[in-house]
């Protein structure tokens, strides 16, 4: 899916054209791919980690992407892969807010939340071995 990001993302304002395009391997991630540049970031549908991650997207990010709620929305957060993959972590901060009827993105920055800039994926008992890939369930309560 082919996606403008008018204003760009943080770091990379001059780039606006993206796609999204599904990861070599099976599995919830996926790649947020610049269409003219060697640019590309892992993304993710949060909730298939943090159930109850809900947040409040600022109504001017909305309007921008041409959507007139969360509703009619995705939301991806960028994933960062350090050399364990096992302490991944999402930008719960500033997802990604995609409207699919308009093509449009956009990153949102929740100023007013307490949701974090790095949010481990897996939980405390996987990222130190003390458990097992089971363990590893999205949603897990320990993060």
């Amino acid at each position: 899916m082919k996606l403008i990001c008018d204003e760009g993302l943080l770091g990379f304002e001059d780039i606006h054209d993206y796609r999204l395009s599904e990861a070599e391997e099976p599995g919830p991630f996926m790649w947020l791919e610049a269409v003219d540049k060697d640019l590309r970031f892992i993304v993710v549908d949060p909730t298939l980690f943090w159930e109850d991650y809900q947040p409040e997207i600022p109504q001017d990010v909305l309007e921008a992407i041409g959507a007139n709620s969360v509703a009619d929305t995705k939301l991806y957060v960028i994933v960062n892969v350090p050399g364990d993959p096992l302490w991944a972590t999402g930008n719960c901060f500033a997802p990604i807010v995609v409207s699919e009827k308009s093509g449009q993105m956009r990153q949102a920055l929740l100023r007013d939340s307490d949701y974090p800039l790095a949010a481990y994926l897996f939980p405390e008992s996987v990222r130190n071995r003390k458990a097992g890939v089971v363990g590893a369930s999205p949603n897990s309560s320990q993060r």
